[in-house]
């Protein structure tokens, strides 16, 4: 069962969110579909088994993240409703390499006048196992991620529109989902 996996996740949607806009002691809503839900889970659950496996994970975080409340929407999304620990716990946490990474990747990814070459400078700063290749995608102009999954196993579909830039970060078990049609290894 992939507790730890969804719960790594949450951690790492939190720590974007306070990197970008910094922390704030408040109430943290999260919106998962409910097939990237099965895959970060390592499950096939349906709406029903979804319930209870969820009752189980929010026992499995109370410790750390505090009561965690859910919601399923009619459009097929569940939201999740993290009390102010959460968010506590994603701040007080040490995150290394990966929240300096992601720290920078957002300061580059947010300037101006920058192309994609600046962004992939931001992944070779912290390694030399990257992957970036131009993507055929309507939505996406490139594809940058560090091989090994140091600091980060994210996928990163960056865009350029103009002088800016705006990206989408995926796991790697949703990119290869949902880009099918796109050759990556």
């Amino acid at each position: 069962m992939g507790f730890e996996r969804l719960k790594q996740h949450i951690c790492d949607m939190i720590l974007e969110q306070q990197l970008k806009l910094g922390y704030r002691e408040e109430t943290i809503r999260l919106y998962y579909l409910m097939p990237s839900l099965n895959r970060l889970l390592e499950t096939n659950a349906d709406v029903l088994s979804m319930r209870q496996l969820l009752q189980r994970f929010a026992s499995y975080v109370s410790d750390d993240l505090g009561e965690v409340g859910f919601s399923f929407l009619k459009d097929g999304r569940i939201g999740f409703v993290l009390p102010p620990q959460a968010g506590r716990f994603v701040k007080e946490k040490e995150q290394g390499q990966k929240a300096l990474f992601l720290k920078d990747f957002l300061a580059v990814i947010s300037s101006h006048d920058v192309g994609l070459d600046a962004v992939e400078e931001v992944f070779h700063k912290y390694s030399e196992q990257v992957h970036a290749e131009d993507l055929a995608h309507e939505d996406f102009d490139r594809l940058i991620y560090f091989e090994d999954g140091v600091p980060d196993d994210y996928r990163y579909c960056i865009t350029q529109e103009g002088p800016h830039l705006s990206y989408h970060r995926f796991t790697a078990d949703d990119f290869a989902a949902e880009f099918k049609t796109v050759s990556i290894p």
